[in-house]
């Protein structure tokens, strides 16, 4: 981990940064591919988001809140410099209550600032604001339904012929927490879809620790479900003790999959652990201080969308909040090339292949016959999804651990399997250790190359060699 007091993990991360900036070489194809701009929607089996046309839309997020304390300059490396990597998406937000009084100038900062991301290439997931929230605006926060309504109506109608934005609403509101008033947040929804005629997709932005389907009212109302797993460890904090009562034993990986679970609605983190920060609030509760570094990354992200997200969102300490308090002295260029931002990318380079359609995908723990961790052992957890046709599967393994696998759930009886190893690291690909192809067996081992370890995760990649789905188990959800 990362210490305030250790010159030579500073040096340690910064060769870590001049390696793998390398690795955006590899997103150069996906980055350079012409933007398709047509308003998202929800796929017909209400698990993912699609392009008008059906083909998917897979959500690698960035965290880019206080987008106004950098400089012009600053704003356009930070663009580029997503869009080489690979981000589809740049999470955001205008102006909280000062909304309801901004002028012309105000306005245009946003709109120039938005328009730096979309033209670009990518979307812009545009919030409101921190409307009800006492860290940010304290007694300035909105509380009325018609002042919701009407700021959300200002927001929206700005916005109105811009198919490029999907809507956060308010961000980490108290009016989403224990106690709160949900029917507020409602108003402000109302507002946006009324100003902007309604097309566009809608969520909003839960508070740490909190998940939008504990609030029935919103939960029927948004087009996706969301979490704020954020600068959690878990497994006891996820919920928050606010939501139950008493601190939660989910992992992040329950906490996506209880909602994909119980709701048929696509699902996401919003915001999970920053690149570089510390486990604030986990310390808050008497536990050690840990400082997130790329695996942490790796790990909130493979473990979520194989438990059935939809995409993931990232943040790097220092740029989603302009926070001066990180661990290491890092340049603007650093947090930008940080190891966990760059691999984010692999992610998206693994999901898109066409190959192996990512709509077809399904979570499927019962694919592990063993060597499968603790419940809630993070370092040796293994996260398992297929196709719903079975066609092909994903197991993620968080530390490179020997593991067997169910190889009757793929394709037809007769058919081979053929397995590779994908490199969450710098996306490369091997068939180190693999006896390719595969019989149809009832379970087989694998043992991933190298040796089990914090930073030895690997992907097994594992496909019906004539592509033949299975009718038993096809479907989808």
């Amino acid at each position: 981990m990362f210490g305030h007091e250790s010159p030579h993990r500073i040096g340690r991360l910064k060769k870590a940064l001049r390696i793998f900036s390398a690795a955006t070489i590899l997103l150069l194809l996906l980055a350079s591919t012409p933007p398709v701009f047509a308003q998202l929607k929800i796929s017909p089996n209400s698990r993912f988001l699609v392009q008008p046309d059906g083909s998917p839309f897979f959500w690698i997020g960035d965290t880019f809140w206080n987008w106004e304390k950098f400089s012009d300059a600053q704003l356009d490396l930070y663009v580029d410099t997503r869009k080489k990597q690979g981000f589809t998406i740049i999470q955001t937000r205008a102006g909280g209550p000062k909304i309801a009084n901004w002028g012309e100038p105000d306005w245009v900062k946003l709109d120039n600032w938005i328009s730096k991301i979309t033209g670009r290439g990518m979307y812009a997931a545009v919030g409101a604001g921190w409307i009800y929230n006492p860290w940010n605006y304290g007694q300035n926060s909105i509380r009325d339904k018609t002042a919701m309504y009407d700021l959300g109506y200002k927001l929206g109608h700005r916005y109105r012929d811009n198919d490029k934005i999907i809507w956060l609403s308010a961000n980490e509101s108290l009016w989403i927490g224990p106690g709160g008033n949900p029917d507020l947040i409602k108003a402000m929804n109302d507002g946006i879809r009324a100003g902007d005629t309604g097309h566009k997709l809608l969520t909003v932005h839960p508070l740490a620790g909190g998940y939008l389907s504990h609030f029935p009212v919103i939960r029927n109302d948004v087009d996706f479900l969301a979490w704020q797993t954020g600068r959690y460890l878990a497994p006891d904090s996820l919920p928050d003790e606010r939501f139950t009562g008493s601190p939660g034993d989910f992992t992040v990986w329950d906490a996506i999959g209880s909602d994909y679970r119980d709701y048929t609605k696509p699902v996401i983190d919003l915001e999970a652990w920053y690149e570089v920060s510390p486990n604030e609030l986990d310390v808050e509760q008497g536990g050690e201080t840990v400082y997130c570094e790329a695996r942490h990354i790796r790990r909130r992200a493979w473990f979520t969308v194989f438990a059935g997200a939809f995409g993931h969102t990232y943040g790097a300490y220092g740029l989603a909040y302009s926070m001066p308090h990180m661990p290491v002295a890092l340049s603007f260029d650093e947090l930008l090339n940080l190891p966990g931002g760059v691999q984010m990318g692999h992610l998206r380079t693994l999901i898109s292949s066409p190959a192996r359609p990512f709509l077809k995908l399904v979570p499927d723990q019962s694919l592990i016959t063993s060597g499968q961790g603790t419940a809630n052992d993070y370092d040796n957890h293994k996260q398992a999804a297929r196709a719903s046709d079975g066609t092909y599967a994903y197991i993620y393994t968080a530390n490179g651990s020997e593991f067997s696998v169910d190889l009757a759930a793929l394709a037809r009886p007769g058919n081979e399997i053929q397995a590779e190893w994908f490199n969450p690291r710098d996306a490369s690909a091997t068939l180190t250790g693999l006896n390719n192809p595969y019989s149809r067996a009832a379970a087989q081992s694998f043992n991933p190359p190298g040796s089990a370890g914090d930073d030895n995760d690997w992907v097994l990649v594992l496909t019906a060699a004539d592509g033949n789905a299975d009718p038993d188990r096809s479907g989808g959800n």
